[in-house]
């Protein structure tokens, strides 16, 4: 897996990718992810993006775990991503993946995954 760049939001990863796989579905939405806890989400605020998920079993969704894809981002220009608790980010012109960060406990021999 080769990732051009990788740009973190709290618990949410952008990894930079070549395109959006086939087999994804286009949602009419700017929100990328919202907290279980806190309500507070990871959203569009500006620029030119188009979220997608994917829709059926793809060999394009980089062998991650369904619990960690969250889905892919098609930035046309440039794109803001911001969230209540972060500093907001800028993507450039490209397309991403979106990953759930996994938060791992040695001690406790599990993961469990942010509530941002």
């Amino acid at each position: 897996m080769d990732f051009e760049l990788a740009i973190r939001q709290g618990d949410i990863l952008f990894l930079k990718i070549e395109k959006i796989p086939r087999n994804c579905e286009k949602l009419n939405t700017k929100l990328i992810k919202e907290g279980e806890v806190s309500g507070h989400c990871h959203k569009i605020n500006y620029g030119n993006a188009t979220l997608y998920k994917p829709s059926g079993k793809s060999s394009d969704n980089f062998h991650l775990p369904a619990e960690q894809l969250i889905g892919y981002l098609e930035v046309t220009d440039l794109a803001v991503i911001g969230h209540e608790e972060h500093k907001p980010i800028h993507l450039l012109e490209g397309a991403y993946v979106i990953v759930q960060q996994r938060i791992f406990n040695p001690l406790e021999r599990g993961e469990s995954y942010g509530t941002d």
